[in-house]
């Protein structure tokens, strides 16, 4: 029992130092605390803030690239199309004119071949028209 009004003494002495030293604020001392509490908050929501626009511009230039590749792989895959479709075209047409002879074949042979130019043509210029890479 003695050990126990001991303790129970000595807890009560450190309550009592510890509440003792503690100094209360004044008015204005809290609330330049808030001040700068709220000042460095404010400060780091613009870092956050700036930071995340700048990661959603990164993202943004990175979405603009790949549409951008997108659109001139289309533009390739197009004109390869466009000229593997006039080649199989002159290819038939060739073969047609060989049912011509003399200078109806000629001529057919050489219909078949200025088609083919202006087909290839075409798609070089259409190529040049949807291609963002030029």
């Amino acid at each position: 029992m003695k050990l126990r009004s001991l303790l129970l003494a000595a807890t009560a002495s450190f309550a009592i130092l510890a509440l003792g030293g503690c100094a209360k604020q004044t008015a204005a001392e809290i609330q330049s605390g808030v001040a700068k509490a709220q000042a460095a908050g404010d400060k780091n929501v613009a870092d956050v803030q700036r930071v995340a626009s700048d990661r959603l511009d990164t993202a943004q230039a990175e979405v603009n690239d790949a549409r951008k590749d997108l659109a001139h792989e289309d533009a390739l895959g197009t004109r390869r199309v466009t000229v593997a479709e006039a080649e199989a075209a002159h290819k038939v047409s060739l073969e047609r004119c060989m049912a011509h002879a003399g200078d109806e074949k000629t001529r057919c042979q050489s219909q078949a071949d200025a088609d083919f130019v202006a087909a290839k043509a075409n798609a070089d210029a259409t190529k040049v028209a949807t291609d963002p890479k030029g």
